[in-house]
């Protein structure tokens, strides 16, 4: 059998990884390497979804000192997907160290950061990185907004302000919302105002449609 390049164990790796086996995949990973071939940023980026999705820092720290020895310590896409692992493992730091070291943080960046804070209570503070994200002349997208949207009960928002941030993605950035905007408006207003009635709620939601 002709040798499988890196492509190939991409391909296996990444299947593992979405069907659930990232044990596997991390079997996989540790025999691509035995047999000499080096991960690309493609391998390390799956890799570390892998150890977000399963939520193992110990996996997920192993794999990082792998890239540090790498030529991608500093490539965009695999400090994104750094942050994202340290987020669902709990270690907000260590996120917001592995932002720190982004030469030029995109919208993804951002986004992935927001998600941690929120992820890990600290909700008050992923709202706080939206005005910052756009002070740094990012545009936030509509997943950006979800983000916040999500943040909003949690961090002790008022109707009004998330309606502001509700108005902000529409005036301001041109995006449209999606049903998921609208539920996750509509669930933060059902716990900010429980006696409002369905009906005055679908008449709230009805002027940003």
């Amino acid at each position: 059998m002709p040798k499988r390049d890196v492509v190939s164990w991409n391909a296996m790796i990444d299947a593992y990884g979405k069907n659930r086996q990232g044990k596997e995949a991390i079997k996989l990973f540790h025999r691509m390497e035995a047999e000499g071939i080096d991960p690309d940023e493609a391998t390390f980026v799956t890799m570390l979804e892998i150890c977000a999705t399963l939520a193992s820092i110990q996996q997920g720290e192993a794999v990082y000192r792998r890239i540090r020895r790498s030529k991608y310590k500093r490539h965009t896409k695999v400090l994104n997907a750094l942050i994202h692992m340290y987020g669902c493992c709990g270690s907000l730091i260590q996120a917001k160290e592995a932002f720190s070291r982004l030469g030029r943080p995109d919208e993804f960046s951002f986004t992935t950061l927001m998600s941690a804070c929120s992820r890990n209570d600290h909700s008050r503070e992923a709202l706080e990185i939206l005005p910052y994200m756009i002070l740094q002349g990012v545009d936030p997208s509509s997943v950006t907004f979800l983000v916040v949207l999500s943040a909003c009960s949690s961090a002790g928002y008022s109707p009004d302000e998330a309606r502001g941030c509700f108005v902000a993605m529409i005036d301001d950035f041109s995006l449209l919302p999606s049903s998921e905007h609208y539920d996750c408006f509509f669930r933060f207003m059902q716990r900010a105002q429980p006696r409002l009635s369905a009906e005055m709620l679908a008449d709230e939601l009805a002027v940003f449609r």
